[in-house]
């Protein structure tokens, strides 16, 4: 809401990098980090 004012670009105190950010993090929470994540490294598995 606060950047609405300025218009879109960020350049010029626009909201076009919050809208990046945020459809990012929605994008990561709706879809997960899959094979690149942190948790995925971590908990691998090997095949025996």
């Amino acid at each position: 809401m606060v950047h609405l004012s300025f218009g879109i670009f960020a350049a010029e105190g626009g909201y076009e990098l919050t809208l990046v950010l945020a459809a990012s993090a929605v994008t990561l929470v709706l879809a997960g980090a899959g094979r690149l994540s942190a948790d995925a490294a971590l908990t691998q598995r090997r095949a025996a």
